[in-house]
């Protein structure tokens, strides 16, 4: 009994130690020593070392650490070759920053390649920078439209804006084509006795003065604002109008007064005379007589 007990006490002390102090192993698991370096595979080199475990029953802890480690070198394994380089590729872009590579690699044969455990080449990568890429502008989606500026029943306008944002040009990149403003015409309804946000908005695009700004409340229809802005200009082409009928008239009655004079003046005169139902012009000179007179 006694034997049992010490034989147990026993082995929870081995198991407490090896918790405590697993990477060491004092009984479950422990590191053997390193192996050699490793022939030099193109730019590193390695070497071993293997856990032990030596529990009662073949199993333990595993061994804190790694079991590989790697060191820089530069050279073929086999020690008869030399390294060889490829030259650098081109930048993989014509602007901003890119990649580039080059393979650095040795002549190995495919038994080489097996006993040594190399592959025989590697590739080198680093990052290449290039000139700033441009960045043409693009706009931004059109703000809503604004209220319309004129007051209850009157015509006025209302605009929207765009930016220039989305991206904004770089480098030399293109601006934005087409106007940042919009305005069109618009007819409020927001009187006093509906909701202020009851505005018609009509369809009718409009080119935006910035001198010229919104609608005048004072106008009542946009003919009588053109009569209005342009009352010398119509006084002007009324008159001219008037002239020119006035002068046509009296050169008729003219006209007609002179062809009068020259009648009465002629040696002849004309007389209309109805021959079978058809009614001709005679010409009658002085002291002739009537053609439908017997002689």
């Amino acid at each position: 009994m006694f034997c049992k007990l010490g034989a147990r006490i026993w082995y929870l002390w081995l198991v407490w130690i090896s918790i405590v102090d697993g990477h060491w192993g004092v009984c479950c698991a422990k590191w053997s020593n390193w192996t050699s370096w490793s022939a030099c595979c193109i730019n590193k080199q390695s070497r071993y070392r293997t856990c032990l475990r030596s529990n009662f029953d073949g199993t333990g802890t595993q061994c804190a650490g790694n079991d590989r480690i790697f060191r820089h070198c530069w050279g073929c394994p086999n020690e008869t070759l030399s390294v060889k380089l490829t030259p650098w590729t081109m930048c993989s872009t014509t602007c901003g920053e890119g990649l580039r590579s080059r393979t650095v690699y040795c002549d190995l044969t495919n038994e080489q390649v097996n006993h040594y455990k190399c592959r025989g080449e590697t590739a080198y990568v680093v990052g290449c920078k290039m000139k700033q890429c441009t960045v043409d502008g693009n706009w931004s989606i059109w703000s809503p439209w604004e209220v319309c500026t004129a007051a209850c029943g009157k015509m006025g306008l209302t605009n929207r804006s765009r930016a220039c944002v989305d991206p904004v040009p770089q480098n030399g990149g293109k601006m934005c084509s087409g106007s940042h403003f919009e305005s069109k015409l618009c007819i409020s309804t927001s009187c006093p006795d509906t909701t202020p946000m009851n505005r018609l908005v009509t369809e009718i695009p409009v080119a935006y003065d910035e001198h010229r700004g919104g609608a005048d409340d004072s106008q009542s229809s946009p003919i009588e604002s053109f009569l209005t802005k342009h009352s010398l200009l119509m006084a002007s082409i009324i008159g001219s109008v008037g002239f020119i009928i006035s002068v046509c008239i009296v050169t008729a009655f003219v006209f007609r007064y002179l062809e009068k004079k020259r009648l009465r003046t002629t040696p002849y005169r004309m007389k209309k005379v109805r021959f079978e139902g058809d009614i001709r012009t005679v010409v009658l000179y002085p002291n002739s007589k009537n053609p439908m007179e017997s002689t």
